[in-house]
């Protein structure tokens, strides 16, 4: 009886809490995220009797959820999956809506605005309909507006949206700590109560939602949480913390969001959600809004910027250059947003185009020209915000603003292509200097106009000009090579330009101050020609005419074959004694101590001068020249201060502007003479030098050195000989060997050591001898071992010029056979130098095959090239069927001598981007006069070309209208994509929904038919005990 009670009473306690379970499914069949539970049967161990094995009955084992982690980890991603699609589809359909609607699309605005410029072409003069026009074209920039503002109240939506999506994931985070902070109680998920594994599935279903979530749970049923692409990187709940994220918004563009992890401790990028509601409305942000807002931005921009740039090709109702007709806020947040037409007066509309033409009443052809101003991308121009565009080989861009050689630009010209660009000048660029250096033999400067005209440099040949004269170099098309204007300045030059090609230095004027400190006056002082070193070497023949001095050509220099080499006073003697001199001027002219002296032709006058007397000063004629008196010209010379024969030279040469005599030394072998040389008509005299400076600091006392193949210094017996204590001593050992050397020194207040030529020996070459020291190669100076060219030194009197308001500059400039490489032979920098504005734009080049070096200095800053042209009368000439040539009316300068091509009408001719077009070919003698539009009411042609602009290709390959309609097209189909997506993943979702209810969700048929089971299987039990108590009762009732 007693097994049969046990039995039964296991049983009735088993079924009971079975219906306890089934009672409590059935009453949390409502409730979210809860979990069907089952109570898990197990039969309790048997016992033997005997050999008899009988059964103790049932017991609950445990109460167990149902729950599959596959099903919930599909529930939770079919979750994120098509929550992401919600906000594509709500917001980018309103996008659609506010863009594509009849009250708020930009076609009805633009529609309207360019039926206002057709109605302004056809009546100009109307301010009722320059009214309606600046009106139109403000419901444009309005609408604009429009557009921007609902973006912006879309972007604050979902900003806000997203915002707050973020701190909810931030909360689920941590409650979902807390329940990891409790599941550790067990060791393991079997041990935990299901209702807070319930809790903790339900807050990964929440968080689903939002983002797409990577899990890990441990034995115990904690888990770890990921926001990123895998489990092992952002993670947002570790066991019992959490880590919170925030949504940094891009001040520059608000539109795109960056998920950060911890921002309140280490930030770190998160790699952003894949899916769920947040990743929906970033895409959205970034594909949608972003996108319509950059296209509406950029709509705005084309639009306004092909509006100005046609306005600004006019002028306005008062004949005054139009102005942008579309300005942008600086302050706004988009272009969109801050567009605004930038003036309300109707009459500053620009109807009127800024050029005409107008056909010469005697043309033969009939036909009817038009003119356009288009500028290529070659030329200078102004953007809409009347900034000025300048190419990239500008010269600007290319040089330092600096003469010096160090500053200068290498330019490499090969012996293939013997030609090669520099630099490009911007018209209105003033007083632009290039300087050649370093010029090889036959190289040459050139700049030119872009239509060919030759302004300055060497001439080229017809190989050259055909290398030349490409499009690809920067000129016009089918422009042609001329020499016409070739370094000819004034009003026989191009445009009345003043140009220079040579070597050149003007009158200095310093400013005298009076005693209130006011400008009373200028001191000039003579125009001085400094040259650097000649070339050493030089043996070479010059020819004659190679050079000109201030109109003077100078006579041919023979080759030197007997050994020797040219040095700076035979060329300071060859320019000073060439044939163009004054006449007779020193003929019966030149008395000393009151005797004539005659001179055996009129180009040069030796006067003995003895040096070797008692007491070391030179006689001439046996007077001594510190008390002789000498007239040249009926001129005195002012004697009074001479000392030595270097003294009297210079007291001649102080008055040479004055007798047309200059004076040089002559020595050969033992004789002397005082060698008196009429100057040349431009008064140009040529003084040679030679002098090295060494600064204190370079001077090395303990090193050798040698001059002219003559020791100054060096070690005899390991001692320096002589003993150098200090740079004087250095100075006397040099002046010791001047017999030998022909070289002195002196030293300067400043400690310099300078070393020069002895008096007689002017200009000739300084050797500075190899030296060795310690194993290598050293000399006291510090300098390098060779030989030291001398210098020349030209010098203008301060003449007046023509005009008699300024001073004649000294000019060595080239003849019919000179070039920069023997101009650097003379020790003189190549200069090819434009004075004043230029009034076009110019090409420079190097030509002649070699290296080179180019420096450049320049002033001012371009203009814009459409007001030059408005302020010209350019006149196109038809000299043939198939030629035509365009001439600069002011000036009579040929601009430009191209061909011309009858099939070619629109148009026929192009000029600096004046387009001219023809309605059918021009015949031999037509001319047309381009000049500046005046009048700002009369003319249409600026409002025919804003309405065309209804038709052109504004943005890529389309006109303004179809590029709006095709992004809201484009934004559609993304709505469109997003809506079918969202059904498919509906269905997804729906099923991953019915796969997880029908495991854990609780059916009210099942747990019904559970209750009737459990319930019979209850009252059975408790039968048994009812039935083992009758037995008991009946075994006690036994007698």
């Amino acid at each position: 009886m007693s097994d049969i009670l046990g039995v039964a009473s296991n049983a009735v306690a088993a079924y009971q809490r079975a219906l306890n379970t089934t009672a409590n499914n059935i009453a949390n069949v409502s409730t979210v995220g809860y979990s069907r539970e089952t109570a898990n049967f197990v039969a309790n161990p048997v016992t033997q009797t005997g050999n008899i094995f009988m059964g103790t009955g049932v017991a609950v084992d445990r109460i167990t959820r149902q729950y599959n982690a596959f099903v919930e980890a599909n529930l939770r991603n079919s979750n994120s999956d098509l929550t992401s699609q919600e906000p594509m589809v709500n917001y980018a359909n309103r996008v659609v809506d506010i863009m594509g609607g009849e009250t708020m699309s930009l076609n009805s605005a633009l529609d309207q605005f360019f039926s206002s410029a057709r109605d302004v072409s056809t009546d100009p003069a109307s301010t009722v309909l320059r009214s309606s026009f600046v009106r139109d074209a403000q419901g444009v920039a309005d609408r604009f507006g429009q557009l921007s503002s609902q973006l912006d109240s879309i972007q604050e939506e979902t900003s806000q949206a997203l915002q707050g999506q973020v701190d909810q994931i931030n909360s689920l985070s941590k409650q979902l700590a807390v329940v990891n902070t409790q599941l550790t109680k067990q060791r393991t998920a079997d041990s935990q109560p299901p209702g807070l594994l319930d809790q903790r599935d339900q807050l990964l279903r929440d968080m689903s939602n939002l983002a797409h979530v990577n899990t890990k749970f441990d034995l115990n049923g904690t888990v770890t949480v990921s926001l990123g692409p895998s489990i092992n990187q952002d993670l947002v709940v570790i066991g019992n913390k959490s880590v919170p994220i925030g949504a940094n918004f891009n001040s520059a563009s608000p539109e795109k969001v960056a998920l950060v992890l911890d921002p309140y401790g280490k930030p770190l990028a998160l790699s952003g959600p894949t899916s769920g509601s947040i990743s929906g409305l970033m895409t959205f942000r970034e594909q949608v809004l972003g996108s319509s807002r950059a296209a509406l931005d950029n709509l705005a921009k084309s639009f306004a910027g092909a509006v100005n740039e046609v306005h600004l090709g006019g002028i306005d109702g008062y004949g005054n250059p139009a102005v942008a007709l579309f300005a942008f806020d600086a302050s706004a947040s988009s272009a969109a947003g801050g567009m605004h037409v930038a003036f309300d007066d109707p009459m500053r509309v620009s109807a009127a185009a800024q050029f005409r033409v107008i056909e010469k009443d005697t043309n033969t052809s009939g036909t009817d020209a038009t003119l356009l101003y288009e500028p290529s991308a070659t030329l200078v121009r102004s953007t809409p915000d009347g900034q000025l565009l300048v190419p990239a080989d500008d010269i600007s861009k290319v040089f330092v603003n600096n003469p010096h050689p160090s500053a200068g630009h290498a330019v490499s010209v090969a012996s293939s292509v013997p030609i090669q660009a520099v630099a490009s000048v911007a018209r209105g660029m003033q007083d632009v200097h290039f300087y050649l250096d370093a010029a090889q033999s036959g190289q040459n400067l050139n700049i030119l106009t872009r239509d060919g005209r030759a302004l300055v440099g060497g001439s080229l040949s017809d190989a050259m000009q055909e290398t030349l004269m490409t499009t690809s170099n920067g000129f016009a098309s089918g422009a042609t090579y001329s020499e016409a204007y070739l370094n000819v300045s004034g009003s026989s030059g191009y445009r009345d330009m003043q140009v220079f090609y040579g070597a050149q230095a003007t009158v200095q004027q310093q400013p005298v101050y009076n005693s209130k400190d006011q400008i009373a006056g200028y001191k000039t002082f003579p125009a001085v020609l400094q040259g650097n070193r000649i070339q050493t070497g030089q043996t070479g023949a010059i020819a004659a005419d190679a050079f000109v001095i201030n109109g003077v050509a100078l006579d041919g220099l023979v080759a030197l074959s007997d050994g020797s080499t040219r040095q700076a006073s035979d060329l300071a003697t060859w320019i000073n004694s060439k044939t163009y001199v004054k006449a007779d001027a020193l003929v019966d002219t030149v008395t000393i101590n009151g005797q004539a002296v005659s001179a055996d032709d009129s180009t040069r006058l030796p006067i003995t001068v003895i040096e070797d007397t008692s007491d070391g000063v030179p006689t001439i004629g046996g007077e001594s020249i510190l008390n002789m008196s000498m007239e040249i010209g009926g001129q005195t010379i002012d004697t009074t201060e001479v000392t030595d024969l270097n003294g009297l030279v210079a007291a001649i040469n102080l008055k040479s502007s004055d007798t047309g005599v200059a004076a040089s030394i002559s020595r050969a072998g033992n004789e002397v003479h005082l060698v008196l040389s009429p100057t040349l008509n431009s008064g140009v005299t040529a003084v040679a030098y030679n002098e090295i400076r060494i600064p204190p600091s370079q001077i090395r006392l303990s090193m050798p050195l040698s001059i002219s193949g003559v020791d100054i210094a060096s070690y005899q017996d390991g001692a320096l000989t002589p003993a150098l204590r200090n740079i004087y001593d250095l100075a006397t050992a040099i002046n010791d060997q001047t017999d030998n050397t022909h070289v002195k020194a002196s030293v300067t207040p400043a400690g310099e050591l300078v070393i020069t030529n002895e008096a007689g020996y002017e200009g000739q070459d300084i050797t500075i001898d190899t030296t060795y020291y310690g194993g290598s190669e050293a000399n006291a100076l510090s300098i390098s071992s060779g030989v030291y060219g001398g210098n020349l030194r030209l010098t203008q009197p301060v003449t007046a010029d023509d005009s008699g308001t300024g001073y004649t500059p000294l000019q060595l400039t080239f003849g019919a056979s000179g070039t920069p490489y023997e101009m650097a032979q003379l020790g003189f920098r190549t200069e090819a130098s434009i004075s004043g504005a230029t009034p076009d734009d110019l090409l420079v080049f190097v030509s002649g095959a070699g290296m080179s070096s180019v420096a450049a200095s320049y002033a001012g800053h371009p203009v814009d090239p459409r007001e030059a042209l408005r302020s010209q009368s350019l006149e196109v000439e038809f000299t043939s069927a198939t030629h035509y040539t365009i001439t600069d009316k002011t000036s009579g300068t040929v601009l430009a001598s191209r061909d011309f091509d009858p099939a070619e009408l629109a148009p026929g001719l192009e000029y600096q981007g004046l387009r001219l077009s023809f309605t059918s070919a021009p015949a031999q003698g037509d001319m047309f006069n381009m000049n500046g539009n005046q009048d700002g009411v009369g003319n249409n042609d600026n409002a025919i070309a804003l309405a065309a602009l209804e038709n052109k290709h504004l943005v890529g390959n389309k006109t303004i209208s179809a590029a709006y309609i095709d992004h809201v097209n484009e934004m559609g189909n993304i709505a469109r994509q997003a809506t079918i997506a969202q059904t498919a993943l509906t269905v997804v979702h729906e099923q991953a929904v019915a796969s997880r209810d029908e495991l854990s969700g609780v059916s009210l048929d099942a747990e019904a038919a559970d209750l009737i089971r459990f319930q019979q299987a209850y009252q059975a039990a408790a039968k048994v005990i009812q039935i083992s108590g009758q037995l008991f009762d009946s075994v006690l009732g036994i007698r």
